[in-house]
């Protein structure tokens, strides 16, 4: 099978896979349920999903009757074919319950077992560690699919080697099943399973509600290969982001060396920038200036609740600040009236206006484009002095090491940092000028319209991921009849 819309994604077409009849014991395999006009070409089963860019919507909560094999429906799934089985998850997989050590058995020298406490250690498919456990209470086994039993109640990973687990998390251990598929039907199931996590503060599952849950079960050949194809695109995810971090590492060696060196100097000169008295060395002909030198006005947003609307002028906040831009898209709105009678300007940025988060996570940036916005007390506009200063160039100033380094000595060891607009205002920094600004801007712009690509080819490989997984999961696409690689990665969790 082939996915040739998606660079970098690739699976190849077997005539003969041997593994269709290798453990495949009572449950054979049958044509597909969806009629004899399906096209046997296994590259229509991207082409079906790729439409889909939402899995189905979970249905009501409770579990049909797993026990009774007779029985072809599964909550939230609907009917599934007729030759696979519904199984109750304690008939394919065995459930530890983790729980926590003594406190004095943590330590971070990588003295005995890998120690997961629950979700915030997971990576992509596999857990990150960073704290080991001499004396573990609880343990996974290499090749178990670890599950987020706290909120975040659902999320999974899989261990890679004999590990601790915390109560935040089970460990469920394959049991005639492949364990990729495992991970894969829960992963389908795991918006189901969000819904019976009870608890007023911290939501949680127990064991018991792990029982209730159902997953449809084709013949073992077939969770292979569905579980190839959906392994295949993860792989293209993984390989996505790689490359991401790799370019969003190679942006910020770029903004630490153009922004202190500039481009192609041969003579440089020590300053020490206020309010810390940090010295540096830049090209000569730079200038020292502080952001008020700089800029016509550093103001903030409004401080009184604004009221929301689905129609009206866009309101921006902390959160809708990240990566370099404003998400316009994910912005709430405030009425027009609202807008033009209970705001000043000092809340309506003009176009070409630096926004810098200044509560919460600090030093995130994006460039106003657009008239008719308002911000909120959370976000600090700078209007640039376009003679001295481009707006792109002062948004970079913000994410060099220097400025990121005072903003780090104001809030030293807090939870929740601010930022003064009267100290940022007296911040300096060695400024280029304007034409090295708009040649330091290019390089850096080069690298971040990359990171973008990449993230777009992300979002689409999870869109086709998503797609898949409802289409292959409830047997609504069967592969049991097309000529799909198995996968070694898969063969090797049974």
């Amino acid at each position: 099978m082939t996915m040739s819309d998606e660079p970098d994604f690739e699976m190849e077409v077997v005539r003969n896979d041997e593994l269709d009849s290798a453990g495949s014991d009572s449950n054979s395999e049958t044509p597909s349920h969806r009629g004899e006009g399906e096209a046997d070409d296994s590259d229509s089963i991207a082409a079906d999903s790729d439409s889909r860019e939402q899995g189905g919507e979970m249905g009501r909560s409770g579990r049909s009757s797993g026990e009774d094999d007779g029985n072809q429906e599964v909550f939230g799934l609907g009917r599934v074919p007729d030759d696979w089985k519904i199984r109750s998850l304690p008939k394919v997989a065995v459930i530890e319950m983790g729980s926590s050590p003594p406190s004095a058995t943590y330590n971070e020298e990588g003295e005995g077992l890998p120690f997961y406490q629950g979700n915030a250690d997971f990576g992509h498919m596999k857990p990150k560690v960073s704290t080991w456990c001499s004396d573990p209470v609880k343990t996974a086994d290499r090749d178990d699919v670890l599950i987020s039993i706290r909120a975040p109640v659902g999320d999974l990973n899989i261990a890679d080697e004999h590990c601790c687990i915390g109560r935040g998390l089970a460990a469920l251990r394959p049991n005639g099943v492949n364990g990729l598929y495992l991970y894969y039907g829960l992963a389908q199931r795991s918006r189901w399973l969000a819904r019976l996590a009870s608890g007023s503060t911290f939501k949680s599952v127990s064991s018991a509600d792990l029982e209730k849950v159902d997953l449809p079960v084709p013949p073992l050949p077939e969770q292979r290969k569905i579980a190839s194809v959906l392994y295949a695109v993860d792989q293209a995810i993984q390989k996505t982001e790689a490359i991401i971090e790799q370019a969003q590492r190679v942006s910020r060696g770029l903004i630490e060396k153009l922004t202190m060196w500039g481009i192609g100097h041969s003579e440089f000169k020590k300053i020490d920038v206020t309010p810390k008295f940090l010295d540096v060395e830049v090209p000569r002909k730079w200038e020292k200036v502080s952001y008020a030198e700089v800029t016509e006005n550093i103001t903030y947003g409004f401080t009184n609740p604004m009221p929301e609307s689905d129609y009206g002028r866009w309101r921006i906040t902390a959160k809708d600040i990240r990566e370099g831009k404003i998400h316009y898209d994910e912005a709430g709105k405030t009425t027009e009236e609202a807008y033009r009678e209970r705001l000043t300007g000092k809340s309506r940025p003009e176009v070409g206006n630096v926004l810098v988060t200044k509560d919460g996570t600090l030093g995130r940036v994006g460039v106003v484009d657009r008239q008719g916005i308002c911000i909120n007390q959370s976000v600090a506009s700078i209007r640039p002095k376009k003679e001295k200063i481009t707006s792109e160039y002062l948004a970079l100033t913000i994410k060099s090491p220097l400025v990121k380094k005072l903003i780090k000595s104001h809030n030293p060891q807090t939870t929740i940092g601010h930022i003064k607009i009267s100290e940022l205002a007296e911040w300096e920094f060695p400024l280029p000028p304007v034409e090295e600004q708009n040649e330091i801007v290019r390089i850096v712009d080069s690298v971040r319209e990359k990171i973008q690509n990449e993230r777009n080819k992300k979002q689409r490989l999870q869109r086709l991921k998503k797609g898949l997984m409802q289409d292959l999961l409830t047997g609504e696409v069967r592969t049991a009849d097309r000529a799909i690689e198995v996968l070694e990665e898969v063969q090797a969790h049974g």
